[in-house]
């Protein structure tokens, strides 16, 4: 009560009521720093420090993660790192060389409008992705198959050995190429192959050397291309060329297929023996974790006729 009346006579005479000071347990007089008078940060604040840190931590993590989902499942570390838009499905590297000591190609050091292939990517970008991967698929009028995709590439680089050493430009001219190939030819390939099961852009290319499953398709049944195969025969040429069923490139497996159907045509009573199309078509069917394996095929009296031709 009297402190009430105190302050009421304080107000008439023109003077502000005295209040007394007081002070919480873990604080004390800071200055503008946020420090107190022992010159150490209050233990409230250094708190909230450390949750807003924590915080920061967690959304930049979940960012990651999203943006894995339309990120490269493999990285070329000699290669630009930078993310390309990719047709805005994203999961494609830039395949242009680092400039010098930096870590992207000459363009994108000036700027990179869908971010790295790791880490966050931008929101806007980010949102654009997953916009455009709710779409549904419309169907692809790409016509496909290993062997011809093998035989634009060539054209395009007569010194290629494997298909994975492609650029993006000229992969996507070679898949332009395959299009206008069978329109010229369709009744070559008429039962044969099937549109849209192969690749439909580069974006369903793949960094093993045998490619993505979209890569690997080669047509109806695998595909008819090398009429006769023999295992012993087929070795013979990869022998000649110092290489081997896992070693060879690309062009060192067609150029031996292609060989061996050439020179089993010679012997008739060997063919007597053999399936017709039942070895490897293209390159993919040498690889020994697929089910479309077939540099093992045992076709009848094969191994003991075939020595004949070596």
């Amino acid at each position: 009560m009297a402190a009430v009346v105190g302050a009421g006579v304080a107000a008439l005479v023109g003077q502000r009521p005295r209040v007394k000071r007081c002070s919480v347990r873990g604080f004390s007089d800071s200055d503008e720093s946020g420090r107190g008078s022992d010159g150490r940060v209050p233990r409230g604040d250094r708190l909230g420090v450390g949750r807003r840190t924590l915080r920061l931590e967690q959304l930049r993590e979940k960012a990651e993660r999203e943006a894995l989902a339309f990120q490269p499942v493999s990285v070329d570390e000699s290669k630009c790192l930078a993310l390309l838009y990719n047709h805005g499905r994203g999961r494609m590297q830039c395949d242009k060389l680092r400039a010098p000591g930096q870590k992207y190609c000459g363009k994108h050091c000036k700027g990179r409008a869908h971010g790295d292939v790791r880490g966050p990517i931008p929101a806007e970008k980010l949102q654009l992705f997953m916009d455009k991967a709710l779409k549904p698929e419309k169907a692809s009028s790409q016509w496909y198959a290993r062997h011809l995709m093998w035989a634009c590439a060539l054209e395009e680089n007569p010194d290629l050995e494997n298909l994975q050493d492609l650029d993006i430009g000229n992969y996507e001219h070679c898949l332009k190429k395959m299009n206008l190939l069978h329109r010229q030819t369709i009744q070559r390939f008429r039962g044969r192959l099937e549109r849209g099961l192969g690749v439909r852009d580069v974006a369903d290319r793949g960094v093993d050397k045998f490619g993505s499953e979209r890569e690997r398709y080669n047509g109806t049944g695998g595909g008819r291309v090398f009429k006769w195969y023999s295992r012993a025969v087929f070795n013979n040429y990869l022998a000649r060329m110092q290489t081997s069923e896992a070693a060879c490139s690309e062009r060192e497996c067609m150029v031996a297929l292609a060989a061996v159907s050439d020179e089993l045509k010679k012997y008739p009573m060997v063919q007597s023996s053999l399936v017709p199309y039942a070895g490897p078509q293209c390159y993919p069917h040498l690889d020994p974790e697929s089910s479309d394996y077939r540099v093992d095929v045992r076709q009848g009296n094969e191994g003991k006729r075939s020595e004949s031709v070596q």
